[in-house]
């Protein structure tokens, strides 16, 4: 899933200053209002042993996990923008898909990761983090704990907008597949930091995993989620103003159609339609980063599918891809 910040995704939050260890996690933009506008978490973990340490950093990410997703979910359904799904029946056929939502959202963020690029140092810790976190995840399969994949398994949840309606026995047998899900998954990294070539939509396609929570529409329009966006956090008018200008001038060129409609096409006709305006490339590009913020926003909080804008550049005096 597209989570940042829990463990089993790869960040440690681990922070070490002088003799002492720190959990450290950033706290994601749309939640820092709850939060006195600060941008990252700190808390002393109180010990200068690294197993030990280790050990405190998951327990604090797992909570923290948890909050954020209470967060985003009082938020999101105060406000209406979010639909949930009341599921009321576990059966196998649910567990199947729910399991392979799990395993795509997994290897498909390690593809952009390692599409990327990592240095020597992220390799290391990317591959230390598997190492640990498969101990765990093995080690809680044998007990049958499914409290430690309980922070994933609420995210995963909420951003397939389901609402569980279901006998304790039931939602034991959803927690104990999901803790299987999450151990095959990230055995998965393991043999890709190995060198192994593990192929996702080998593994497991799309269209054979649960399906997300539907985005945007068929009347949302990218004013819509200029909205969306300018809402979420306080910002200088200027800057509004200046997004604003751009949707506007987007929307006079190609027309007000459904987000979920809009393609890189269409993005490719506006820079076009600008450079023939003669306008210089960097106010061109400047448009264009501020239309790939808004549609990142939706995409980072549910709203969109993909970003149809972000493979579109504009160069200075050479053929605009």
């Amino acid at each position: 899933m597209t989570s940042k910040g829990d463990n089993m995704h790869g960040q440690t939050h681990l922070l070490k200053r002088g003799s002492r260890y720190y959990f450290r996690i950033r706290i994601p933009e749309d939640l820092r209002s709850f939060y006195k506008d600060q941008w990252e978490l700190k808390e002393s973990l109180r010990t200068s042993d690294k197993r030990e340490a280790a050990y405190l950093c998951r327990l604090k990410a797992a909570a923290v996990a948890d909050e954020f997703e209470q967060h985003r979910y009082q938020r999101d359904t105060a406000h209406g923008k979010i639909s949930r799904r009341r599921v009321s029946k576990i059966d196998r056929a649910f567990l199947e898909l729910f399991k392979n939502r799990w395993t795509w959202e997994v290897l498909a963020n390690d593809d952009v990761r390692r599409r990327a690029g990592l240095d020597a140092e992220e390799f290391t810790e990317l591959r230390a983090q598997a190492n640990e976190t498969q101990e765990l995840l093995q080690r809680a399969l044998g007990r049958g704990d499914v409290a430690v994949v309980g922070p994933a398994l609420n995210g995963m949840l909420y951003l397939l907008g389901i609402e569980l309606d279901v006998p304790e026995d039931d939602y034991k047998r959803l927690g104990y597949a999901f803790l299987q899900a999450a151990t095959e998954a990230n055995e998965f990294i393991r043999k890709r930091n190995a060198g192994e070539v593990i192929e996702t939509e080998r593994i497991v396609s799309q269209d054979r995993a649960y399906p997300l929570n539907p985005k945007a529409s068929k009347r949302t329009g990218l004013l819509d989620l200029y909205d969306y966006w300018r809402t979420a956090t306080q910002r200088p008018s200027k800057t509004e103003a200046t997004y604003k200008a751009s949707v506007t001038l987007f929307l006079d060129i190609i027309g007000d159609k459904p987000v979920n409609e809009l393609r890189k096409a269409d993005f490719v006709a506006f820079k076009d339609a600008l450079v023939e305006r003669k306008l210089h490339f960097k106010t061109v590009s400047n448009k264009l980063v501020q239309l790939k913020a808004i549609l990142n926003y939706a995409v980072e909080n549910d709203r969109l599918e993909s970003n149809p804008a972000s493979l579109v550049k504009v160069v200075a005096g050479g053929a605009n891809p």
